[in-house]
């Protein structure tokens, strides 16, 4: 797993998509590998992080899969979201979080631009309230929080590191990083 720096985020959300299910991944295994999720993300973010994690969705909802094999993928994750709120109530800020039905029109795909755009605000809202500063007080008394964690100075190293992994050091003009470069400019 790719070494990311956590500290300075607000919140994880954390989605799965039906691959699990669909494929009928034992449940030991999903236990295991969803406990050292959890754990990891819960030790690498500061203590006013919010971790959420978004249950399955119905994979029946969606045409080709509202069939036998369907039945018995929901039925799995149905399982697998039992073992995930299990794990993340162990966990006192991580928060697992299951997805109201869309009113979305149903389509061959597993997810069209209306759905996401739901669930996108659906979770926003779930969010909010944790992120503003009366919600974190102990957090903010030890002064330990991701907007702490953002806002302390970076060392040239690290900097340097995250430009060489980003392969834009010595790689000649990029039209993306010009773009930024101009708006922080005009900013």
């Amino acid at each position: 797993m790719e070494e990311r720096e956590l500290s300075g985020y607000d919140a994880i959300v954390v989605i799965f998509g039906a691959g699990d299910a669909l494929s009928l991944t034992p449940r030991a295994k999903w236990r295991a590998s969803m406990r050292a999720l959890i754990e990891m993300l819960a030790d690498r973010t500061s203590a006013s992080a919010r971790i959420v994690v978004v249950a399955q969705s119905s994979i029946r909802a969606v045409p080709p899969f509202d069939n036998l094999f369907g039945r018995v993928a929901n039925s799995h994750a149905a399982t697998l979201n039992a073992i995930t709120r299990e794990l993340c109530e162990a966990q006192p800020k991580v928060e697992y979080l299951t997805l109201p039905p869309t009113t979305a029109p149903a389509t061959d795909r597993l997810g069209t631009p209306e759905r996401y755009r739901a669930f996108g605000r659906f979770i926003a809202l779930q969010l909010a309230p944790h992120l503003n500063d009366e919600a974190w007080p102990t957090a903010r008394k030890t002064g330990s929080s991701a907007r702490n964690d953002r806002n302390r100075p970076q060392n040239d190293e690290d900097r340097y590191s995250s430009l060489e992994q980003l392969g834009i050091i010595d790689g000649g003009p990029d039209e993306r990083i010009d773009r930024i470069v101009a708006t922080a400019r005009a900013v």
